[in-house]
């Protein structure tokens, strides 16, 4: 509601016109009622008193009204208030203080008719008032222009034209200038931007010091350090931890790079290593410096070893997302010395060919589980075809169930190509003849309806026998008595023709034996491709190698890497029966192809707290009977079980009898509680330890941390309701304690300010005096220092972007800042406080009147 006033001058109320009428309306209503009480008032006053304490009354009841409509004048004008806010950080150079300090003091002698304010800023902001200038900022490095455009949107007036100068170089290490700029814009202020160039100093900076989290004392480890440059130059870095001292010259070039440095893991307990750098021509040594610490004790460590590592990448994720801490292996490196196992709480063997696991390799794990309390998962798949009655294989002792043999069911027979070396050196002792009857005599194995090839091989393959129905036994019989020995020893080429035969065949089961005595001209490192193209179209490969001069360490790659088996001998009268034996195992299995939903039977400690209702289907399963003593807690179909434990002297050993996501379980990893049902698994097999730590791991943003630490006892139970502290000792020895909270099932948090560069060391520990409440953990966190100093040039793309978004100037100018501005913005001027001042006058006069 306005009312006409001089030019550009309104009256105006504040208030909606409906609420004005109310108001005027009750008011009228009030000057009634008071004129009619003085009217018929028999107080004994004289006539005209009366009538000038009515009139005080009216007044009175007239001021407050107006003051409730909020009567006033607007005008219409073009007021400008400015906000000039100038970067102070490190990378801006003395030169650039000094074009913001003549660019402020320009800006307040010209705007004579403008509200100016002024603000510097580094990681923090402050408002400059009278005549002070931009100053450098010290204590805490960064660059947060966000927050200081925050500030002086927060103090500028309502009443105007607003617009913010921003001069900077663009080169945040904070907050988010864009996200500033778009409040900006929705607060109706522009965004006007004056380019500062930052130091054009030559600088090397550490960026990052990365250490394993934790590592067991003389264990290799690598130092890894992230360095960030803007110029190129030869350097000299340094890596220094008690007992430990590494110098490595290196060649910095202009941009990213990272360092990796080999050591090994000294002694104790929370390991500080500090990496420092010196460069020729670096003019800010202050951030070539860098600390992290490392946690040296005996935490949870899984080693993995698997015929797979590229098909198991999903459970090695889960695992690690466990906060579980996982080396993996080839299983051709599953070792025979049970120490090897003692730097770990759990070794899990995923879906390993165990007909290759020597009796020392089976030994070293069942003293590592019975005698050391260790932990052992084994995982079934394809590869674990081979285990089953009646083998006996030393690895069966050591599991809590028996994988049962079943006759293959499938409609489609298998396919099988032999692959016989006829080289010179098979002549020796009749090897070559022995080998072909063997040959021959396998073929009694096979249903009439399989498919039998065979390739004879020196320094060329030579199909003896082309892929044909194991049912013409006769025929091949024959032609396999017409060939002899001669030439060298090739064999991929050899592997080559099988392959390419196999895969025009439709058989669900194809195999590949190969025979040798000698070493080959072609090499593993040449066409070992070709045998893991095989294993992952599902054609695996054996091998067996003749005689004491062959090459097992060869053959037995070439069968691991082809999920087969590897067979040794030499007794030239054990050929036959290898033969038969692996024409037996292809024609066998304790593998069930089906499709089911898995049934859990029960939680028990190893499932509790995990919510399995909507487990997806698995597609196939090892087919096992578990053994007495064996607690299980999953089945497959026809209540086979799938997933069970038992203990073997001082530690346990779990089976799960499917894979884990490479096939039969394919569906599983984009179930949402995968990692945590691997995790479960996991830390249910877990060795005991006779002192179980809490784990401690940080996340930090900005300079601020958030430490997490997870509490379990020595069965791997979550430990809740636990008074735990936390004790941090920052880079310059100080320390503090910090009571935590728990924020989840055996999960504490604390929330912790950082206010120095570099690492700090981490202390958990509980209060009480059961054993679980004296256990520690330690960690660590370190916080980098941010790059003051490497950009040398201004983010002109961010700074164009934000002046954009804002409805601003890039690279404005001070009369620009102080242009006109293009439109009128409304003033109100309300009188409020005079209409309560007349009223408060009234009132004080009409107490004087009534003491006439």
């Amino acid at each position: 509601m306005q009312a006409a006033f001089p030019k550009s001058h309104f009256f105006s109320i504040g208030t909606t016109t409906a609420e004005a009428l109310v108001y005027f309306c009750l008011a009228l209503l009030l000057i009634a009622l008071v004129a009619w009480i003085s009217y018929k008032s028999r107080v004994m006053q004289r006539s005209w008193l009366r009538w000038i304490l009515a009139s005080t009354r009216i007044l009175l009841i007239a001021c407050l009204v107006l003051s409730l409509i909020e009567l006033g004048t607007t005008k219409l004008t073009k007021k400008l208030a400015v906000a000039v806010v100038m970067d102070a950080s490190q990378s801006i150079p003395d030169d650039g203080l000094a074009q913001e300090s003549q660019f402020i003091s320009e800006i307040r002698k010209r705007a004579t008719d403008a509200d100016v304010l002024a603000f510097d800023f580094a990681i923090d902001s402050k408002e400059l008032f009278h005549n002070e200038l931009p100053s450098r900022h010290t204590g805490k490095t960064g660059t947060d222009i966000s927050k200081a455009l925050l500030m002086a949107l927060d103090r500028m007036p309502e009443n105007a034209f607003r617009r913010i100068a921003l001069l900077t170089d663009g080169n945040q290490t904070e907050g988010d200038l864009l996200a500033a700029a778009r409040l900006a814009k929705a607060r109706s202020t522009e965004l006007y931007i004056v380019p500062v160039e930052p130091v054009a100093d030559r600088d090397i900076a550490i960026q990052s010091l990365n250490l394993p989290r934790r590592a067991r004392p003389g264990e290799p480890v690598t130092v890894t350090v992230g360095i960030k440059s803007n110029y190129e130059a030869d350097a000299v870095l340094t890596v220094v931890a008690p007992g430990v001292k590494i110098r490595q010259p290196l060649h910095v070039t202009s941009g990213e790079q990272t360092i990796d440095l080999q050591t090994r893991a000294p002694s104790g307990g929370n390991v500080s290593f500090t990496a420092s750098l010196e460069a020729d021509g670096d003019a800010h040594p202050e951030n070539n410096r860098m600390s992290s610490v490392m946690t040296i004790i005996g935490a949870p460590r899984i080693a993995v070893f698997s015929s797979d590592l590229e098909g198991d990448r999903l459970l090695l994720s889960a695992l690690e997302s466990q906060r579980l801490s996982v080396q993996s292996s080839p299983s051709s490196e599953l070792p025979a010395n049970s120490r090897s196992y003692y730097p770990y709480d759990l070794v899990v063997l995923s879906d390993i060919a165990y007909k290759n696991v020597t009796v020392e390799q089976a030994e070293a794990l069942r003293e590592y589980v019975r005698d050391y309390g260790g932990g052992l998962l084994v995982i079934g798949g394809s590869a674990s075809a081979d285990l089953g009655e009646p083998d006996e294989l030393p690895m069966e002792s050591l599991l809590p169930a028996v994988f049962k043999r079943k006759k293959k069911t499938e409609p489609n027979p298998p396919a099988l190509i032999l692959i016989i070396d006829k080289s010179a050196s098979m002549a020796r002792e009749r090897k070559f003849a022995i080998a072909i009857k063997a040959s021959g005599d396998s073929l009694d194995a096979l249903p009439d309806e399989s498919q039998i090839g065979i390739i004879l091989f020196d320094d060329f393959p030579r199909w003896a026998v082309p892929t044909t129905k194991a049912s013409n036994r006769n025929a091949i019989k024959s032609k396999l008595a017409t060939f002899g020995v001669d030439g060298g020893t090739s064999l991929y080429p050899a592997v080559i023709e099988a392959y390419g035969a196999l895969k025009k065949v439709d058989n669900k089961v194809k195999h590949v034996l190969i025979l040798s005595d000698g070493m080959s001209l072609t090499t593993f490192e040449q066409y070992g491709h070709v045998i893991e193209s095989m294993a992952r179209k599902k054609i695996t490969v054996s091998t067996v190698a003749l005689g004491k001069e062959s090459d097992k360490a060869h053959l037995r790659k070439i069968a691991e890497a082809g999920k087969g088996r590897f067979y040794y001998t030499d007794n030239i009268d054990e050929i036959p029966k290898i033969f038969m034996e692996e024409t037996k195992t292809i024609t066998k299995t304790n593998i069930v192809e089906a499709r089911f939903v898995p049934e859990v039977i029960r939680h028990g400690d190893m499932l509790a707290g995990l919510d399995l209702s909507d487990i997806p289907e698995l597609y196939g399963y090892n087919a096992v009977r578990s053994k007495p003593g064996a607690e299980v807690f999953m089945t497959a179909e026809a209540k086979e079980p799938l997933l069970m434990r038992w203990r073997l002297g001082l530690g346990k050993v779990s089976l799960l009898a499917c894979d884990t996501g490479a096939d039969w379980a394919r569906q599983w990893p984009e179930w949402r509680v995968y990692p945590e049902f691997i995790g479960h698994v996991a830390r249910g097999t877990l060795g005991d330890q006779n002192r179980r730590n809490f784990r401690v791991t940080s996340e930090v943003s900005g300079y601020h941390s958030e430490i997490f630490v997870d509490a379990m006892d020595h069965l791997g139970n979550f430990l809740n309701d636990q008074q735990l502290d936390l004790e941090m000792t920052a880079p310059d020895g100080n320390s503090f304690i910090k009571p935590l909270e728990q924020i989840r099932p055996g999960g504490y948090k604390a929330d912790i300010p950082l206010e120095q560069t570099g690492g700090y060391q981490i202390r958990v520990f509980g209060k009480g005096e059961a054993p679980d409440a004296r256990s520690e953990g330690i960690g660590g966190v370190t916080l980098k220092p941010p790059d003051e100093f490497i950009a040398t040039t201004v983010n002109e793309p961010l700074l164009a972007d934000a002046a954009r978004a804002a409805n601003g100037i890039y690279k404005a100018t001070v009369s620009q800042l102080l242009a006109e501005p293009p439109t009128t913005i409304s003033e109100r001027n309300p009188w409020t406080k005079w209409f309560l001042y007349v009223a408060l006058a009234v009132s004080v006069i009409g107490v004087f009147l009534r003491r006439l």
